[in-house]
């Protein structure tokens, strides 16, 4: 591929990972019970911040990325999977940021800020250490808030939550000793008297009872709002003591069993990354029931099949797993996990494997533009451009104001002449 190609392929790249940010929080919303939580309890002592990331994904994973010359070192936490892993984490500065979705909030593109394409947690990580710049860069950039809202909080005792409510940007600032995060546009209701969600109203209940912050009581917390159905369960919890630097980590609400990381100790060690289950010794019934009967998405045993009894009896065994369904649907496969799929195996050059599942996704799909254009990609990193040309303009068939497909198309053809 050629320079000026290959930026335009950057350029769009960039866009189209943006926007299976936001179809990953659509998809979550429209098929999976909103049920994450996060609390801030804060004194002039001590600032913690609780989290409990409740989903259907079993791949969960923590990562540390150590300081580099003009970006602070973090350790983030979120999902073992190619598109989109990280879902929060916290800096070696004490500040915080968790992402949790919500129902369509009708955000609106402002064509006055510049768009922001990039993967938004790690970028606040790497950059900034207040919560006061973090919503700075909200006001600065056009980041997509269909369906998302971000929980920040520093180790100044700030805290803010970030939001789309009312057809405008809203920051809503810690204005108690504490602070509560749950799925659903706070700046909507007029007080919380109004807010829909039981889970806020029993950390509240806990919260406002105790003045002093400590890491039992956010464990509390943490156990009285965990979630637990076949279709969605809490996967991992973290506390965060913003002013130590340290983080309490805990899997499928097992709150008697725990593994700390002081970031001050951490990070100095290098880059690194762990599956969250791997780290602890018990296996609650709660994970055991969600592997063995809940819902769960399809990309851990459909790569396992694939891997070992190869491609096509993956595909074949694909329909099967798709149409498996006990009390509910076993395996959930959407449009971006399987993208997700034949990423991982095209950034192996697993070339046969990624473009089977790239066609595999068109064929389910057949009206998005974003599975032709990834089949398009992979036929150029395979040497076929007749088949990129041809997949780039049904990509473009479908997305006719997408001048970067266009040129990249443009760009193919003359090589291709």
């Amino acid at each position: 591929m050629c320079t000026s190609l290959r930026e335009s392929a950057l350029r769009l790249a960039q866009t189209t990972f943006h926007a299976t940010v936001i179809f990953l929080l659509s998809f979550f919303f429209c098929n999976v019970s909103l049920a994450c939580t996060v609390v801030i309890k804060a004194n002039d002592q001590a600032i913690l911040v609780g989290n409990n990331e409740d989903y259907i994904e079993p791949r969960t994973k923590i990562w540390f990325f150590p300081p580099a010359d003009e970006s602070h070192g973090f350790m983030i936490w979120g999902f073992g999977r190619y598109l989109y892993g990280s879902q929060g984490g916290m800096n070696d500065q004490g500040l915080f940021v968790d992402i949790l979705a919500v129902g369509l909030t009708g955000w609106k593109h402002d064509p006055g800020k510049p768009d922001f394409g990039n993967d938004e947690i790690q970028h606040i990580l790497k950059h900034f250490a207040t919560v006061d710049e973090v919503v700075e860069f909200f006001q600065q950039y056009d980041v997509d808030l269909s369906y998302a809202r971000f929980v920040l909080a520093d180790a100044r005792g700030q805290s803010a939550i970030v939001e789309w409510g009312r057809d405008r940007l809203q920051i809503i600032f810690k204005k108690e000793d504490y602070q509560i995060a749950t799925n659903f546009v706070q700046s909507e209701f007029d007080s919380p008297e109004e807010y829909p969600c039981q889970r806020y109203k029993v950390a509240a209940q806990i919260l406002q009872r105790q003045e002093i912050p400590t890491v039992d009581l956010i464990r509390r917390v943490l156990s009285a709002t965990c979630f637990e159905a076949y279709y969605c369960r809490t996967l991992y919890s973290t506390i965060c003591d913003l002013k130590k630097k340290k983080v309490y980590l805990y899997h499928f609400h097992n709150f008697q069993e725990v593994v700390i990381f002081d970031l001050k100790e951490e990070l100095p060690k290098g880059g690194r990354s762990y599956a969250i289950p791997a780290l602890f010794d018990v296996r609650p019934f709660s994970e055991i029931f969600q592997d063995q009967y809940g819902s769960q998405l399809g990309a851990r045993d459909f790569i396992r099949i694939i891997e070992e009894k190869g491609i096509d009896e993956g595909i074949k065994r694909f329909y099967d797993m798709k149409e498996e369904s006990r009390t509910i649907n076993r395996y959930v496969f959407e449009e971006w996990l399987i993208k997700s799929i034949g990423l991982s195996f095209l950034s192996r050059n697993k070339m046969e494997e990624a473009i089977e599942i790239f066609k595999l996704n068109s064929q389910l799909y057949p009206e998005s533009w974003d599975v032709y254009y990834t089949l398009a990609e992979a036929y150029v990193k395979n040497g076929n451009k007749g088949m990129a040309i041809k997949n780039y303009q049904k990509a473009l068939d479908r997305k006719p104001d997408e001048s970067n497909i266009l040129k990249i198309l443009n760009e193919l053809k003359n090589e291709n002449e």
